[in-house]
């Protein structure tokens, strides 16, 4: 059942050349986040999103030191390395100071284009859609250069129904991991998930539409108490890490990563309601480190995801050098402990992986929470 989600995140390069002969489309890098991958295809493009991948960092270090975020040293690293020689440009946003920086970069190392899209710093959401009403035809026309075509309102409102359709399926397939703990294993339900970035979206819907049919259809899962989980960090960790936490017996309830639980927590973007769907599908939905909305405290908000999701115990999965996150990580930690919630911390790196203690470390925290019972 999940072998073509494996199989579409195994080999980068060659998935890239892949979907480019299939597609017919220019390939656009998307670097996180949250620009809106329907944008692109609706332009005659398809987008490929990348959130860091688990490989040494030897040609970056030259351009991004080691204290700046490994998600964005991973992804210079492959673009150094040519393993994204297949894509005609590349998107970014001003989500944080590493990824303005990381574009600059890229606009001086490839004569290929680069789009950013400035995510506005204002706190009033009247004022923000303001801002996003100006900025969204200059980002139009500037992905109309990336792709070779226009976006229409014909090919917009298409998009959009498709890429809702995704979200819609994505939600089913959080919910059935809710409410049938152990029906689907850490690895498989990530694969999944992640692999919608590297398909073309018509293929991915159709392969998570029949994945659900035959999940939902499936024997209930055997009996017994596992821990649950409630994961919280900018991406889903590596797949060394997701098997310490099937191999353990940790299921995960719900997440809140950018690239998951946080991303289909957002709407899509509707072309009847440009400015407000896209300020709808940046700064709401579970709260993010990197964007400030007045009146959200995500240390205020943790307790009550974690209670909804069933988990008795929160992991912390920070990507290093994360400043958002790390600004943020006392007083969530501090607003878990007062609501009595147990939570471990885990650093996460793409380039390199203490597996061994982060093992030691996770079966103590399992015994803790089989300890505290349900």
């Amino acid at each position: 059942m999940f072998a073509p989600f494996h199989e579409a995140l195994a080999d980068p390069p060659g998935r890239l050349s892949l979907l480019r002969r299939r597609s017919g489309r220019p390939l656009i890098g998307v670097a996180p986040a949250y620009f809106p991958p329907e944008w692109v295809h609706a332009a005659g493009g398809l987008p490929v999103a990348f959130w860091g991948a688990a490989l040494p960092v030897a040609r970056a270090d030259a351009l991004l030191p080691p204290y700046c975020c490994p998600v964005a040293r991973s992804i210079l690293e492959m673009e150094l390395a040519g393993r994204t020689a297949e894509l005609a440009g590349w998107v970014f946003t001003s989500l944080c100071d590493t990824l303005v920086n990381l574009r600059e970069i890229f606009r001086r190392l490839s004569s290929r284009p680069t789009l950013v899209f400035p995510i506005p710093l204002a706190t009033d959401p009247f004022a923000r859609r303001r801002r996003l009403a100006e900025l969204i035809p200059a980002a139009f026309e500037d992905l109309g250069r990336l792709t070779g075509s226009a976006a229409t309102g014909a090919s917009l409102a298409s998009a959009s129904r498709l890429y809702g359709e995704i979200r819609n399926l994505q939600r089913r397939l959080y919910s059935l991991r809710r409410s049938r703990p152990g029906l689907i294993g850490v690895r498989n339900f990530y694969a999944a998930l992640r692999a919608g970035f590297f398909m073309e979206p018509e293929e991915y819907r159709g392969r998570l539409a029949d994945l659900l049919s035959r999940l939902e259809a499936a024997p209930e899962p055997p009996a017994g108490r596992r821990p649950r989980l409630f994961l919280s960090g900018m991406v889903v960790p590596p797949d060394e890490v997701l098997g310490l936490l099937e191999h353990l017996g940790l299921d995960p309830a719900d997440d809140d990563f950018a690239n998951g639980g946080r991303m289909i927590s957002r709407p899509v973007f509707d072309p009847q309601d440009p400015a407000g769907s896209l300020e709808a599908a940046i700064f709401g939905g579970t709260p993010c480190c990197c964007l400030h909305v007045p009146g959200t405290d995500r240390a205020a908000v943790f307790p009550r995801l974690v209670r909804e999701a069933g988990a008795g115990g929160v992991l912390l999965l920070p990507v290093r050098c994360c400043e958002p996150d790390a600004f943020e990580r006392p007083a969530i930690g501090a607003g878990l402990a007062a609501a009595g919630i147990p939570a471990l911390t885990m650093e996460m790196d793409c380039e390199s992986l203490p597996l061994e203690s982060l093992r030691t470390r996770l079966e103590a925290f399992r015994e803790l929470l089989e300890e505290s019972g349900p």
